[in-house]
């Protein structure tokens, strides 16, 4: 059921990349323009931009569809009531895509499931404690940059880590 709603909301053809742009914990959070300039460049080199969103985003979502209009944002929890949602549909969208960057966040554990290349930015957390077992996983933690302010990672070095991650990508087989 999850994956076959996953094929409606991601169907076949374009690549898609995913953002986790957000986080229960605030302080752990990129600044949302990095995510919105990544989202930008994947778009120009002919990618789709997929946003993974907690059901307290709506906000969020607003400011990003304001910025990126033709970015997809699958149904959160109680969107609608009578199609799959939660957890285990961003697990299975997660294998509809070809990477995706994410917070230190629930979302990004859930893709993380989804056994996609992740960017996955850290900054209060250790992230050898919570390292996620994912096959082909870049870390970057603002502690290698002067502090635990997510803010303080650097856009290029991510940007880097996910067009490293595109160029090796397998395509996805959304199983």
């Amino acid at each position: 059921t999850y994956r076959n709603r996953a094929r409606a909301l991601l169907p076949d053809g374009p690549s898609y990349v995913g953002f986790a742009p957000g986080a229960g914990d605030p302080t752990k959070v990129w600044p949302l323009e990095n995510f919105l300039e990544l989202a930008r460049r994947q778009r120009a080199g002919g990618r789709t931009p997929v946003f993974i969103l907690g059901p307290g985003e709506a906000a969020l979502r607003d400011r990003i569809r304001d910025a990126i209009p033709d970015g997809i944002f699958p149904p959160t929890v109680g969107d609608d009531p009578d199609q799959p949602s939660g957890p285990a549909l961003v697990i299975a969208l997660g294998g509809r895509m070809a990477a995706a960057v994410t917070n230190d966040s629930g979302a990004g554990h859930m893709l993380a499931l989804s056994q996609i290349p992740l960017v996955s930015l850290y900054s209060k957390a250790d992230p050898q404690k919570y390292v996620l077992k994912v096959p082909r996983l870049v870390i970057i933690d603002s502690k290698d940059h002067g502090g635990k302010d997510p803010a303080l990672i650097p856009l290029e070095i991510v940007a880097r880590a996910l067009e490293n991650l595109l160029d090796d990508a397998v395509e996805p087989s959304g199983e």
